[in-house]
């Protein structure tokens, strides 16, 4: 199928589409019943391999059974999406062993494909993956413009679909639960709570998750995959079981000669029932370490731990190695030490002097610390929430208090202090001190710790901005455990943030391949080339992000906002954002959208009546912790909808809740940014105007790659609100020379730059002059 539609993509592209198509022309092969040039045909007989129905003068005419339903009305306005149609109709026989419509003569045929919708797939092949499924259903809608509106994008889903090893089903959490991605994707779900101040930009994700390597080299090297054990126990123990399996994870990535697939990846297979050789294939690894654990507690009050594990080779299913291990709770250590010895004597990975001292420590006596420590982990992977967060804070500092030596447990504590710090839920100097002394200690108990390093790197990153600390703390840390993707990730964003853009797509990429299964990881590379204007590779990651996390409506969103960017295509944007609203609602939905520094995009609702009035009737409380974000979001929709009373109250509120920030938190350019957003739209543009300009002082570009970037674009958005052109063309023109969210195109057709409409100086630079 792949092999088809690009095909027509190849032809498609030198301008080949239908011509004159009459319901009586008849086709000779079924594989070419998809076009109606020699061109096309020529180019799919060399796909198929089939040389038939190609007349002697290069046209080749479909069968009804192919036939789309404008042709089968003789529509003269047929074009290539017919096409997309007849490669449905190819796909769906292929998966379902049978055409979508049949009947006992042609024009029974051509009725059925104008008036009668076709039976799901799935109805005749349940193993179709969900997702290929949809895929070609698109293919059949009755109208061209709701089906693929060309093979390249057609394309371009289907290569999203494609894990490492060329599978077709990558695996996805629940839809519609409602609540945030389970830890799949780490605690970087920063996005899912949208106010958050900082949190809500680029670097709000850069703590963990990744997205799917290039496969072959993967699979076929010393790529382990550490599958969760399963839990013998009660049920209440499975955080224990859980904790086993990372922590096994956490020291096989200290060992050099080894690829270690990421907790977030492997943990989305817990109780799943696939065959050994998919997983391995989904995740692009060689060998699954997999097996059990039970925790018995003894009538005379010990502990007794039992692990068996095994180490499976995916490509015959052969057993390498597999043993039972029985040991008191103290000595669980040593168990997990010798699993990854083991492991790597059987892949003939030779561990150095160094690795091997890592493997043998053991980070506590005391069991009770341990449990705790094992707690705060399960809480901490859980989800970014407030909640969740203050629970693995209690976890953490149960356990260095039942013992001070625990060095691992300290660099946990420090990264969750960070985390509080830096998703605001307590922004105060006291918790980044507590963070810093965390970290120092751990680093002092155990100087060559790599959690130490990292702990340390985000107290730098998330505490001071002080990026070349970061990732020189990063960088010790990667030392000690180089197939450490969150490590790899923490790098990637300060690259991004230094403005570093290769190196940051280096690096991402790099940690993608250890964790393949994070929609995270996708939805931060489609994003990084977003803001390099790259939009085919942005499409392609954000297609993966929109598999891999189908209840998010990041993915949708960014991809309405490339359709803009790349094109101009207000039309199809908003049928994005329709299409999204109609999936996961308003209510889910509303509190994913938009950006820290203003909803730029919000004409993209206010121009869907449908979507306009179910966001209207939008909450505050679904805002949660950003009630700013709220009354901005508000305030602007009701200002383009020109409602002055409505967007005077909700801005003005947004005003009062922004100058509270700015009060207790004055060297913050984010709250600067908004409050400006905030007058601007009250009209009151000498102040809104002096608070993003303050933004900018605040946070510059040339500190800031990305937050500097959106602080100039928000300034821009002011000057033009204030009529000031002059001022608004010359930040467009900065904004144009570097990565950002403007492009030429974009300009055209967003209202937000309407005001600037006849000043020479924008409409040279629409013009590229």
């Amino acid at each position: 199928l792949r092999d088809v539609v690009d095909a027509l993509a190849a032809a498609h592209s030198h301008g080949v589409v239908h011509r004159d198509i009459k319901p009586d022309n008849v086709m000779v092969s079924r594989h070419h019943a998809l076009v109606t040039d020699f061109g096309v045909a020529k180019a799919l007989s060399e796909a198929t391999g089939d040389e038939g129905g190609i007349t002697s003068t290069g046209l080749a005419l479909g069968t009804p059974i192919y036939m789309a339903p404008e042709q089968a009305a003789a529509d003269p306005h047929t074009d290539h999406r017919a096409d997309i149609y007849a490669a449905g109709v190819l796909a769906y026989e292929m998966l379902a062993g049978r055409p979508p419509f049949t009947g006992s003569t042609a024009q029974a045929v051509l009725a059925a494909h104008v008036t009668r919708a076709p039976e799901q797939i799935t109805a005749s092949r349940a193993s179709v993956p969900p997702a290929l499924a949809a895929l070609v259903m698109r293919c059949l809608e009755k109208k061209p413009a709701d089906r693929w509106q060309s093979a390249d994008e057609m394309l371009e889903r289907l290569e999203s679909m494609s894990t490492p090893s060329g599978g077709t089903e990558p695996h996805v959490p629940a839809v519609g639960t409602g609540a945030a991605p389970a830890r799949a994707v780490g605690w970087r779900t920063g996005y899912l709570v949208l106010g958050i101040a900082l949190a809500l930009t680029a670097g709000w994700l850069a703590t963990r998750g990744r997205r799917s390597g290039s496969g072959e080299s993967s699979a076929s090297g010393k790529t382990v995959a550490v599958l969760p054990f399963e839990n013998l126990g009660d049920s209440a123990d499975a955080y224990f079981a859980d904790g086993i399996t990372e922590e096994i994870i956490n020291r096989l990535t200290g060992i050099g000669g080894l690829r270690v697939i990421a907790r977030s990846s492997a943990m989305q297979y817990k109780g799943s029932k696939k065959p050994t050789r998919q997983i391995g294939e989904e995740l692009g690894a060689g060998y699954l370490l997999e097996g059990t654990v039970r925790w018995d507690r003894l009538p005379d009050g010990t502990s007794q731990v039992r692990v068996s594990p095994e180490l499976i080779k995916v490509s015959d299913g052969t057993n390498l190695w597999a043993h039972g291990y029985q040991a008191v709770m103290s000595g669980v250590f040593k168990v997990q030490s010798d699993i990854a010895e083991q492991v790597s004597t059987a892949l003939g990975v030779a561990l150095a002097d160094t690795e091997r001292v890592a493997l043998s420590r053991k980070p506590t006596d005391n069991p009770e610390a341990y449990d705790a420590y094992l707690h705060g982990k399960e809480y901490f992977n859980q989800g970014l929430d407030e909640p969740n967060t203050r629970k693995a804070l209690a976890s953490y500092e149960k356990a260095v208090a039942l013992d001070p030596g625990f060095a691992i447990a300290q660099a946990a504590l420090s990264e969750v202090h960070s985390q509080m710090y830096w998703f605001y839920f307590d922004r105060s100097a006291a918790r980044l001190a507590k963070a810093k002394s965390a970290a120092d200690e751990a680093l002092r108990l155990q100087p060559d710790l790599p959690e130490g390093h990292s702990a340390l790197g985000y107290v730098y990153y998330w505490g001071h901005l002080d990026y070349e600390s970061a990732l020189k703390e990063f960088n010790l840390a990667l030392r000690r455990q180089p197939a450490n993707s969150d490590v790899l990730f923490a790098i990637a964003a300060v690259k991004r943030r230094q403005g570093k853009w290769e190196e940051a797509l280096a690096n991402f990429e790099h940690a993608a391949e250890l964790d393949p299964r994070s929609g995270i990881d996708s939805y931060n590379l489609a994003e990084t080339y977003f803001l390099l204007r790259r939009f085919p590779e942005a499409l392609k990651y954000i297609e993966r992000t929109s598999l891999l996390t189908p209840d998010w409506a990041f993915a949708d969103e960014l991809k309405a906002r490339i359709r803009v960017a790349q094109q101009g295509d207000i039309e199809g944007a908003g049928r994005l954002m329709h299409e999204l609203i109609g999936r996961l609602g308003m209510e889910q939905a509303a509190p994913q959208m938009g950006g820290p520094y203003g909803y730029t995009d919000a004409y993209l609702i206010t121009r869907d009546s449908a979507l306009w009035a179910s966001l209207e009737a939008v909450s505050v409380t679904l805002f949660r912790r950003d009630s700013a974000g709220y009354y901005l979001l508000k305030g602007d929709l009701f200002h383009q909808r020109h409602d002055a009373r409505k967007a005077t109250a909700y801005s003005d509120s947004a005003r009062v809740a922004l100058e509270a920030l700015v009060r207790v938190h004055p060297e913050e350019d984010l709250f600067h940014s908004r409050l400006g957003l905030a007058y601007a739209q009250l009209g009151r543009f000498p102040e809104g105007i002096r608070e993003a300009k303050k933004a900018t002082e605040l946070l510059p570009l040339a500190r800031e790659a990305y937050r500097g970037m959106l602080n100039l674009v928000n300034l821009a958005r002011i000057y033009a609100m204030a009529g000031e052109k002059d001022q608004a063309v010359d930040l467009l023109q900065q904004l144009l020379a570097v990565p950002s969210t403007i492009t030429v195109p974009r300009l055209r057709v967003d209202p937000t730059w309407a005001p600037l409409r006849g000043n020479p100086k924008f409409e040279a630079l629409l013009s590229g002059k």
